[in-house]
């Protein structure tokens, strides 16, 4: 199936092109994709942006993040088929063809503004929200996971005064945690043995390096959950990173025409 925008910015050769691209390689998601190098109206410029934050947050690198123009493989189709959203199904969509690792063809079209985009149903500031509201999810899901590690080790320190056992009973509450909200709330993608031996790899070497930088903070701040919110920081970027591409799937495979 191609889709494409009903505000008169996609021409029709342009969809044909994208129509021949995804017929061509029907596993392939093909992206009709804009090249902003004119004058871009003010409502539309976040778009110019918005590739640098997906390919951080997301780990999916697109010319044009918010194309309407899209060749959309029958797989793709079914999955869609459960997202509830709406000028955020584009980006839910980008989080499903990465997490279930689908090659990508960007297929250049022309940049079309018709009246400074005046018709285009899209509001700015509210919609703009709601899609990079879809982005924080992990931020959000770790948030939720910290409470509940601090939660563990808190409870844990108070009954015991061990630092390194108050922490192993923290980690162990914010695995199933963070496991299931990982699933179901972030990636949108359900794990396999492989996916759960990886993240559960990945708690522990985190954890021990969060626990020695713990030790090292504790030397200078008294305060054992504050030692602990500052070393969690430390390897929270380290954390996504590697969740994003190796335990919840890679999918940086996109060929630009």
């Amino acid at each position: 199936m191609v889709t494409a925008d009903a505000d008169g910015q996609h021409a029709v050769s342009d969809i044909v092109r994208v129509t021949e691209a995804l017929q061509a390689d029907p596993d392939r998601v093909a992206f009709g994709v804009r090249a902003f190098d004119t004058e871009v109206p003010l409502r539309s410029r976040g778009n110019t942006v918005s590739r640098h934050i997906y390919r951080f947050l997301i780990g999916i690198d697109l010319s044009d993040t918010q194309t309407g123009l899209r060749g959309i493989p029958r797989r793709l189709m079914e999955l869609c088929l459960a997202i509830r959203a709406r000028y955020e199904f584009e980006t839910e969509q980008l989080v499903i063809i990465k997490a279930n690792r689908m090659p990508v063809r960007e297929v250049p079209i022309q940049t079309i503004y018709i009246e400074s985009n005046r018709d285009s149903h899209f509001r700015p500031l509210r919609d703009s929200a709601r899609i990079y509201f879809v982005l924080l999810r992990y931020s959000v899901a770790s948030v939720i996971t910290e409470m509940a590690d601090i939660a563990g080790f808190t409870t844990a320190m108070a009954a015991s005064g061990d630092l390194v056992w108050s922490n192993v009973i923290g980690r162990l509450v914010a695995l199933w945690v963070q496991f299931m909200l990982l699933q179901s709330f972030v990636f949108h993608l359900r794990g396999n043995a492989g996916t759960l031996a990886m993240y559960v790899g990945l708690v522990v070497v985190s954890g021990v390096i969060s626990t020695a930088l713990q030790s090292q903070i504790a030397n200078i701040v008294p305060f054992p959950v504050v030692a602990k919110l500052l070393a969690e920081v430390l390897v929270f970027v380290f954390n996504f990173l590697f969740l994003r591409d190796f335990v919840f799937g890679r999918s940086d495979d996109t060929t630009r025409d």
